[in-house]
């Protein structure tokens, strides 16, 4: 009976040591994950000025309904 208590105690020891690595690997892995930056590359880009542009603009803007969560001319959006 006590082999047996053994067994099952080395069992449980292993299966608890076995799902901490694991939980911690998950842990690191994500957090390694959400703390990961990247460096932005290329050319800076700006806000079109031409007047087809700012009409198409305005078009989308209209239809998809951004006037009533942003200021009606639009322009504090544009960075």
């Amino acid at each position: 009976m006590k082999k047996v208590l053994k067994w099952i105690g080395i069992i449980l020891a292993v299966i608890i040591a076995l799902s901490s690595c694991y939980c911690a690997f998950v842990y690191i892995s994500t957090e390694m994950r959400m703390n990961k930056s990247y460096k932005r590359r290329g050319r800076k880009r700006g806000c079109p000025t031409d007047a087809s542009s700012i009409e198409y603009g305005k078009h989308v803007a209209t239809i998809r309904d951004c006037i009533n969560c942003h200021e009606p001319d639009l322009e504090a959006s544009c960075y």
